[in-house]
């Protein structure tokens, strides 16, 4: 009859009901086939194995018919079903299971009943035996399995301890009576061969008839000893044959579970002596035969203290663990043992894990249950497609947080059961919104629910090897160790690149942010550069998960008081179209207005796109025209750069309106746009007067049409850059509309920079170098934004002293990875590279004018040199070094408007409005204003420095406010005051009031202080060799330095010698002032 367990692609009752049939069926041949052998005496004597991985079965393996690749086995009679494929494992073990059940078959049954009136006797004994079998069978790779119950009523006499052990080769069942004592006693034969007994082997024959099919060894284990000589024999009472004892010796490479006592290295089997009678009788010894072939008896074996100390020298040479642990490890085994009723057998998979959780659980980090984003459902996922995942320590919290959900996702019944069978909690659980979290986690990961996170120390490798099919988190040093390399280990992204979907998954909806700007999927945010992904480590996907991964630092921040500056544009009069000649090229952008554009005959004007096809020579021997109607794009204007190498001069404009151009970039030399370039005062609200001081007439163009109702519109183009001057005709200015050419700092990033390199130039307060973080927070988000502060191009050009300008580069880029940034993470300098390697970067030298003068020269080299390399840079400076710069960088500067009154009035407010509710804001202003001494044509209060530090003054002491105002004071006046306040600031917390003595030296300490600040003020300002002629030492020790001026904020410290000089500007961030 065939058995076709397989063909079966449904659990459906009706298949599984077929199936249990034709099962039972062959089963019940089987026995019928094997009583009749017994019964005739045709069973061969079987060879006592020691060895489970190399034991024989007690018959060949029958084979069911139909089931080809699929094979069915029963060895003995203990049913094993082996396949080659796992499509059908839940239907075949729940038909198997029924089987063994309705047959009556203890074996290979996950469950056991306990005998009633057996959990007293000795039961710890029994338990130290389980607790040592336990410990050799769990970590031995050649155990695919093992079941174990205690004090099992299918067992009659041996039902102490019954062991089934499942190798390659198939089951060996051994079952166990145990006979232990605290006193030293002796088996004698008279025991073994009497009919009644501990030790009647009578009545252990007797015994085994009942389970004789199912189980291959049956084991006296005793305490008692027992000596034989090679004569011995003796007679079982009331038989007529003859039993020999055997001593078997158990060498070191043999595998006996029950090899318990290292100085025991035998046991003792026994042996029918042939003689007439058995010859003439081999039916009536048959039983007894099969019986004592399968029999063993172990004796002088290991009292209850000896027993301890050698299972737990085990335990601890297993494990390295203390002996606490081993204690929490037998509790396990007691706690099971002592249930009474039906209940699971001990098991491999089952002894792993408890005895994982108890190695491991000072270790275990519980989880915290909360809301889940899909990105966490999504790590997670993946995170459960290894068998370890690394972290370190730093992702902690955050790890735990990822399978948060769980909590709702669990029954109360199916954590009972997991509770009682692990013994981890004698309460019950009714709810899990209770539960404690830790034994919630590991009731999880015993479901299989979620890893098991936890702490990396030196047992972790035992406990992790001993579940080889568990799921871990390991929190370390996030490192691979030695002892990982076989294991599927989840360490970074590149671990996912064999998944498929899901690793384009993660790759699609993962961000990083770039130094706190918009996130980029990391698709785009690598561009092509995969091998980046090798250093995105499991601690980076966790914080994407949650949100983004910061790359390079957060956002620049910026204080509550922040005003958002404005910058100007570079407006051309048209007029200087007039003045070209032949050797220059003028690029015009005419998106907009274009109807109003007219050229003279002397000029050509001429189409891009004609431009770029035309093989007429003669359109360059004029002054050229190229009009477009779309934005240049760079490559474009490289095209035009390389189509006229003859030109001098290339220049890019805006067209506007009738009147004006807007200057977008050059090549070559910019001086003669100065002549034409339209100035105007910061945006302020009342400066008419002043600028028309300084306007001169405005005249006619012939160049335009009619006048456009578009010119208060204005285009920005991708690049800005203005200057700082006032010069030209007021009337104009207005007419123009002029101040309308101003735009605020975030809408002038956005445009993008089509210029390699801009310029900002302003006065001393103005705010350059908050302006440079601003462009760090809105530049483009797949570019890495580099700020370098005096200090560092001061520490660079020390690193590049004595090197060719060719090497400048190349060590420049080392300067950056290694001395910029020399404590990045291994993502952040991998992303930084790649930036470099594909010009992403943006340098921003600020405070150009601060550098030291034998570096300026060289740092204007470099600069140049990035611009040739397509770097995009942006460099700020104060209104001397314009020119210079300027002309060096064939560029027009751009400049930052003051504060307008409005602003001003603003920033007062804010600043002051915890200082007097009724102040008259306006009356204050006016009267600061007016007590300024030479400053006519100076906005004070324009210059965010400057308000920063009268409201500063204003909040230290009133009294010295008002004293302030009084009197017509210099802007040092205000400078003097401020440090003085500083000073006062510091003392106050450290000088008793009440106490004239430290009063007095306080004073003269701030006196002292003032001095070393006047020297250290005068070595910055003036070189060492006007220094030097004016015979002034402005050198203080390092020490003293720091101690006057480090804690009060006005210096920080020195660089090659020169003090550091730092202030607090309106938005209250630190800017060198030198």
């Amino acid at each position: 009859m065939e058995m076709d367990i397989d063909m079966m692609n449904s659990s459906s009752d009706e298949e599984i009901q077929r199936a249990k049939q034709e099962f039972k069926h062959k089963i019940e041949q089987i026995k019928r086939k094997k009583i009749e052998k017994r019964n005739k005496g045709l069973l061969q004597a079987r060879q006592p194995e020691d060895t489970p991985c190399s034991s024989k079965t007690q018959t060949d393996p029958v084979s069911l018919e139909g089931t080809s690749d699929k094979q069915v086995e029963v060895v003995g009679s203990n049913q094993q079903i082996k396949e080659s494929t796992e499509e059908n494992t839940n239907l075949k073990e729940k038909v198997y299971e029924e089987v063994c059940e309705e047959t009556n078959n203890p074996l290979s049954k996950k469950t056991f009943k306990k005998r009633k009136g057996t959990t007293d006797k000795g039961k710890k004994y029994e338990d130290l035996i389980t607790a040592n079998v336990v410990l050799q069978l769990v970590s031995d790779s050649k155990i695919k399995d093992f079941r174990i119950s205690s004090n099992d009523e299918n067992f009659g006499d041996f039902d102490d301890v019954v062991i089934e052990i499942e190798t390659n080769r198939g089951t060996k069942t051994k079952a166990l009576q145990l006979k232990h004592s605290n006193e030293k006693k002796q088996l004698y034969i008279k025991q073994l061969a009497g009919k009644k007994g501990d030790f009647s082997l009578i009545k252990y024959f007797k015994s085994a008839q009942e389970v004789q099919d199912e189980v291959q060894e049956f084991i006296l284990f005793t305490t008692n000893t027992f000596e034989t000589s090679e004569d011995t024999k003796f007679r079982l009472e009331g038989e007529e044959f003859d039993l020999k004892p055997i001593k078997k010796t158990v060498s070191e490479d043999d595998f006996d579970i029950l090899r318990i006592s290292e100085n025991i290295n035998y046991y003792h089997t026994f042996q029918i002596v042939e003689d007439e009678w058995t010859k003439q009788n081999p039916e009536k010894i048959q039983q007894y035969q099969t019986f004592f072939e399968s029999f063993r008896l172990y004796t002088n074996q290991e009292r209850f203290e000896a027993l301890t100390k050698s299972t737990m020298h085990r335990f601890n040479e297993m494990f390295c663990s203390s002996e606490e642990t081993f204690k929490k490890y037998v509790d396990v085994i007691s706690e099971w043992s002592i249930k009474e009723g039906e209940k699971e057998k001990l098991n491999k998979r089952m002894m792993q894990r408890a005895i994982a959780l108890r190695l491991l659980s000072s270790q275990i980090e519980p989880l915290v249950f909360g809301s889940v984003t899909d990105e966490m459902k999504t790590l997670r996922e993946a995170i459960c497609l290894f068998d370890i995942t690394l972290l370190e320590k730093e992702g902690s919290n955050a790890i735990k947080n990822l399978w948060g959900d769980l909590d709702k996702k669990v029954d109360p019944k199916e954590l009972n059961k997991i509770r009682l069978l692990y013994s981890l909690s004698f309460d019950y659980i009714s709810s899990v919104e209770n539960l404690d979290a830790n034994l919630l986690t590991q009731l999880l990961w015993l479901m299989e629910k979620c890893p098991l996170i936890v702490k990396e120390r030196d047992n972790i490798e035992k406990a992790i090897k001993l579940c080889p099919d568990a799921k871990f988190i390991i929190l370390g040093e996030g490192k691979c160790r030695e002892w990982m390399k076989e294991i599927p280990v989840f360490q970074n992204l590149s671990d996912l690149k064999s998944k498929g979907e899901l690793y384009d998954k993660v790759m699609q909806n993962f961000t990083i942010s770039l130094q706190g700007k918009e996130p980029l999927n990391l698709v785009t945010a690598f561009q092509k550069n995969y091998e980046i992904s090798e250093h995105v480590t499991v601690n980076k996907l966790l914080e994407m998960s949650e949100g983004s991964c910061y790359i390079g630092g957060q956002k620049e921040t910026f204080p509550n008081l922040y005003i958002e500056r404005y910058l100007s544009v570079n407006i051309i009069d048209i007029k200087y179209l007039q003045h070209t000649d032949q050797d220059t090229v003028i690029i015009l952008n005419c998106e907009e207005n274009s109807e109003q554009l007219k050229i003279t005959q002397k000029h050509i004007l001429i189409d891009i796109k004609d431009f770029f096809t035309s093989m007429d020579s003669k359109i360059f021997e004029t002054a050229l025209f190229i009009q477009s109607n779309i934005k240049y794009s760079d490559s474009d204007f490289q095209k035009i750069c390389s189509k006229t190498p003859t030109s001098k001069r290339i220049h890019y404009f805006k067209f506007l309106n009738n009147k004006n151009l807007e200057w977008v970039r050059s090549r070559g030399d910019i001086s003669e746009l100065r002549d034409y370039k339209l100035h105007h005062h910061s945006k302020t609200e009342n400066n008419s007067e002043t600028e028309s001081q300084f306007w001169s007439s405005e005249s006619d163009n012939d160049y335009l049409t009619s006048d456009s109702e578009s010119e208060k519109e204005l285009w920005f183009s991708d690049s800005f850059n203005s200057t700082n001057l006032v010069t030209g005709d007021v009337s104009e200015l207005q007419n123009n509309n002029l101040s309308n050419y101003s735009k605020n700092e975030k809408e002038f990033w956005s445009f993008g920079f089509s210029n390699n390199i801009n310029l900002i130039v302003g006065d001393p307060g103005m705010g350059k170098t908050e302006l440079t973080k601003s462009l760090k927070n809105n530049c483009s988000s797949q570019y890495w934004t580099v700020i370098m502060n005096p200090q560092d191009i001061n520490l660079l050009f020390k690193t590049l002293q004595n090197r060719e300008t060719s090497e400048y580069l190349k060590l420049f880029e080392s300067f950056i990875l290694n001395k910029k940034y020399p404590g990045l993470e291994p993502l952040d300098r991998e992303f930084l590279k790649t930036s470099l390697k594909q010009k992403t970067v943006v340098y921003v030298w600020d405070a150009l004018d601060e550098v030291l003068t034998k570096n300026l020269e060289a740092t204007s080299t470099l600069i140049l040199s990035l611009s040739k390399k397509g770097f995009t840079q942006w460099v700020t400076a104060r209104q001397h070094l314009r020119l210079f710069l300027e002309n060096k960088f064939s560029v027009l500067s751009v400049t930052i408007n003051q504060f307008n009154q409005s602003e001003q009035e603003d920033y007062i407010r804010r600043r002051l409005a915890n200082f007097s509710t009724s102040l008259d804001m306006k009356e204050t202003i006016e009267k600061i204003k007016s007590t300024f001494a030479f400053t006519k044509h100076i906005d004070i209060l324009g210059i965010p420095l400057q308000i920063f530090m009268l409201t500063e003054v204003f909040l230290q002491n009133k009294e010295k406010h008002e004293e302030l105002f009084n009197n017509k004071f210099l802007l040092t006046d205000l400078y003097s005051y401020f440090i003085d306040g500083k000073l006062e600031f510091f003392f106050d917390d450290k000088v008793p009031a009440n106490n004239d003595y430290w009063q007095e030296e306080a004073r003269k300490k701030k006196e002292e202080k003032l001095k070393h600040y006047e020297k250290l003020a005068f070595g910055v300002i003036f070189s060492e060799e006007i220094l030097k002629e004016l015979k002034i030492d402005c050198s203080l020790n390092a020490d003293v330095i720091s101690e006057d001026f480090g804690t009060v904020g006005i210096i920080t410290g020195s660089l090659t010698g020169i003090p550091q000089f730092l202030r607090k500007t309106a938005f209250g961030h630190d800017h060198h002032t030198g």
